[in-house]
């Protein structure tokens, strides 16, 4: 994935929406770790674009979350709710956060986040 190859945030939501649909559709486990595996590298080179799959993948987060026992589908998992928390974190706390940020407290603010 590189966002300098799909410029266009609509190219960069098709990719992720057919992505979730088949991570949603396959019960291959396979499949499912290689798809999760994009996903998550996905989650931090499109993080704008990112939130417009949680819908879809809620339910199967969840469900691998309860049932998985793959730790490399568990991981890409734990790394696409990481990235998605740490930047709705931000994207919430921005603009209150600027000063904070300017002050080099940066890291602080970041660690407050999660």
């Amino acid at each position: 994935m590189d966002s300098n190859v799909l410029v266009h945030t609509s190219t960069q939501a098709l990719l992720l929406t057919v992505l979730a649909t088949l991570v949603r559709n396959t019960s291959d486990e396979n499949e499912m770790r290689i798809i999760y595996e994009y996903l998550a590298e996905s989650s931090f080179v499109f993080p704008k674009v990112f939130p417009v799959i949680n819908n879809l993948l809620d339910s199967k987060i969840n469900s691998v979350l309860s049932l998985s026992h793959d730790e490399s589908i568990l991981a890409s998992v734990q790394s696409i709710i990481y990235q998605t928390i740490a930047v709705a974190c931000l994207n919430a706390n921005l603009s209150s956060s600027l000063s904070s940020i300017s002050n080099g407290s940066f890291v602080v603010f970041l660690l407050s986040c999660i």
